[in-house]
């Protein structure tokens, strides 16, 4: 099992800008003014995640694996509690950050399990987030969730700004082109092409 805390999370203008605009919402200052709102932003969140792989022998691997394959791995990522408002630019984008905050944690997670993966000759599925609450607090138990400060309380994830994902390895089925070759019969001699 890894744990990472504290790691940069690097939040851009132009994918919240992108976002709000596929959201139906205007975000009616500079891409510069935003940025320097999203940097302080993220200055002050506190990402954290948590993830192990498992065979493909485990008993939870139909809970949580997105499709079948050798294995899957489960990503548990929070950013913390929501420390001070968003004003003035994320008015009524607080969703839209947050989402693109824990996309990142999720990302930074599979970065490192994707390079695993490739060692084992394996490439991975996309990404499934679990929003199921039964499976959320089936997977803050399996991954013993309190080392990030995650817990499933109420009937949904504390802090409120926190994910569970997996994805599964699928094994990369390399064929090979191999040369006919030629038969011969035991004990035959070899004949040259230009008898």
């Amino acid at each position: 099992m890894r744990k990472i805390v504290g790691f940069k999370i690097q939040l851009r203008a132009f994918e919240l800008m992108r976002r709000a605009k596929k959201s139906g919402l205007a975000l009616e200052v500079s891409q510069e003014a935003v940025q320097g709102d999203l940097d302080r932003i993220a200055k002050s969140l506190k990402p954290a995640i948590l993830f192990d792989t498992f065979g493909i022998e485990d008993p939870d691997r139909k809970v949580f694996s997105p499709v079948s394959g050798i294995a899957y791995s489960l990503i548990l990522a929070t950013i913390g509690e929501a420390s001070s408002p968003l004003e003035p630019v994320s008015v009524g984008h607080e969703t839209l950050i947050w989402e693109m905050a824990l996309e990142e944690c999720r990302k930074f997670a599979v970065e490192i399990i994707s390079s695993e993966a490739q060692k084992d000759s394996c490439e991975l599925s996309p990404v499934s987030l679990l929003l199921a609450p039964e499976i959320q607090e089936a997977a803050v138990k399996k991954m013993d969730a309190g080392k990030i400060g995650m817990s499933f309380q109420d009937g949904r994830l504390t802090p409120l700004l926190s994910s569970v994902a997996s994805l599964a390895w699928v094994s990369k089925i390399k064929k090979k082109k191999s040369k006919p070759q030629p038969v011969r019969e035991p004990g035959a001699e070899t004949v040259s092409a230009e008898s």
